[in-house]
């Protein structure tokens, strides 16, 4: 995917490079959506796109010569506003625009953000767009955005679902160029160029072809004076465009091996995206795997914890084990076995309490004299003179 662009060759006194970003693509309807589930409809795109006046341009660099960008440098979030503490603000949008471009020979509607990125402060950086424009790379982007103040989470027409969302509304609230995989192969730089010439400039231009006339006017005059020496520089020149033929020749030889060679960078880079996409899912079956595994294993352990309990004892902690086998690594059995103990040890407790006190109460002081009386008188004692 080629990115088209204009430069001046004279850097602006202010440092601000133009440019022209592809934010996202705009679909007909929900029935399309990017990679991360996302429909853009013209409308509500329209509705919000006052937001991209002022939004930061930002970057994460890979390293402290602030060349190379590599992701959105997402570092935490604070209630609803994500923190991009890893990247920097090197530009900001002051005007938008939605059109039609072609992008690898298909054309799509997108929505561009106009701006610029600061190259007083971030030169290499700059300077690693301007190439890769200049080699036909494409330089990938993502959009960001949030909710609104009013509202505080983006609303979504219809509700938020996994594809085919629909933003209705909500804020531009950044752009971050990326050499990681974005979510929308339409967000790319489509122009980078100089701001417009100061007066200064103007002034120095006009000088200069007014030094260009002059010096037509003294090789004219050299022409006529000397026609023969003309001719001599003729044959001169003819060998040194030669030269410089042969030159241009072999600048497009290596031209021709470099795009090869890009080609073949962009295929391995496929290739690797596409392995990488293999092997995540390859690591979630295995993860589920586990999950399963660790499941069957708590489950046996309680079975085998429970194997010398009565059913009605299991009954005990009848809330807990349904807990467990809800979800068996949320509770730990050896609660489960503990109140289960717990609850058998006072229910003895309560059984041989009340035992006790049956037997309290059938020990009885008027049997014990019922029994002494009858014994008195099959013995022929005087029970009365017992307590003289």
């Amino acid at each position: 995917m080629k990115c088209y662009f204009e430069i001046s060759q004279a850097p602006q006194p202010n440092g601000r490079r133009r440019v022209k970003v592809v934010l996202h693509e705009i679909y007909p309807d929900n029935t399309k959506w990017n990679e991360n589930g996302i429909t853009y409809l013209e409308q509500y795109t329209r509705d919000n796109a006052e937001s991209i006046k002022g939004m930061p341009l930002c970057a994460a660099f890979l390293d402290d010569e602030k060349e190379i960008p590599y992701d959105h440098g997402l570092t935490d979030r604070d209630g609803n506003m994500p923190i991009f503490e890893d990247s920097v603000q090197v530009g900001a949008g002051d005007d938008w625009s939605i059109e039609d471009i072609e992008i690898d020979g298909e054309t799509r509607r997108v929505c561009c953000a106009l701006g610029y990125v600061n190259e007083q402060r971030y030169p290499k950086f700059v300077k690693w767009l301007q190439e890769r424009t200049e080699l036909g790379i494409a330089t990938f982007g993502s959009v960001e955005f949030v909710g609104t103040k009013e509202n505080g989470e983006i609303v979504y027409d219809g509700g938020f679902k996994e594809e085919g969302r629909i933003p209705q509304i909500y804020d531009y609230s950044g752009y971050c160029f990326l050499t990681v995989r974005p979510s929308d192969d339409s967000a790319i730089l489509l122009e980078l160029n100089q701001s417009v010439k100061t007066e200064k400039q103007e002034v120095d231009t006009q000088m200069d072809e007014k030094v260009l006339s002059e010096i037509i006017d003294t090789v004219k005059a050299a022409v006529n004076t000397s026609v023969v020496e003309t001719n001599s520089k003729n044959a001169e020149y003819e060998g040194q465009i030669t030269e410089l033929n042969n030159q241009i020749v072999e600048l497009n030889a290596s031209v021709e091996q470099l795009k090869g060679a890009l080609a073949d960078v962009e295929k391995e880079r496929d290739e690797n995206w596409k392995k990488s996409d293999e092997l995540w899912k390859e690591a979630e079956l295995l993860r589920e795997e586990i999950a399963k595994a660790k499941v069957k294993e708590r489950v046996g352990e309680l079975n085998s914890a429970l194997s010398d309990y009565s059913d009605e004892e299991k009954e005990y902690a009848k809330e807990d084990i349904e807990k467990f086998n809800a979800d068996p690594l949320s509770v730990e059995i050896n609660e489960i076995v503990t109140k289960i103990d717990a609850t058998a040890y006072r229910k003895l407790k309560e059984a041989k309490n009340v035992e006790i006190n049956e037997s309290k109460k059938s020990f009885d002081i008027a049997d014990i004299f019922s029994d002494v009386d009858s014994a008195a008188d099959g013995a022929g004692l005087d029970t009365g003179s017992l307590f003289e």
